[in-house]
């Protein structure tokens, strides 16, 4: 926010008139309580299904991250500084077991 805005986040918060503490119940109520909800159902169907996922399947999410910043001066050492291996493993999870969804959903 500093960078981007002038401010902190905490001046941020203030001029909205929230507090930290606020914020961060918030934060876990809308955002990463239902974030962690989402990823627990998926792993668990990826192992309910006995599917996995494999080094090179979180690598070539990390490749196709670096080429769509192509250009950016982003590199792999700053990409993964920045959002963490997990990152691009949660990717990968979310991609197989969306495509295992969609093709082999039976709707009626």
């Amino acid at each position: 926010y500093q960078s981007n805005y002038g401010m902190g986040i905490e001046a941020l918060l203030e001029a909205q008139g929230q507090s930290a503490d606020d914020f961060k119940k918030s934060m876990l109520k809308e955002a990463i309580y239902p974030l962690m909800d989402e990823q627990m159902i998926m792993y668990g169907i990826l192992d309910n299904e006995g599917m996995e996922i494999t080094s090179d399947e979180v690598e070539a999410q990390i490749t196709k991250t670096l080429d769509e910043l192509k250009g950016s001066g982003v590199d792999r050492e700053t990409l993964l500084d920045y959002y963490g291996k997990y990152y691009f493993e949660q990717t990968a999870v979310s991609e197989k077991v969306t495509d295992y969804l969609y093709d082999n959903a039976k709707i009626k």
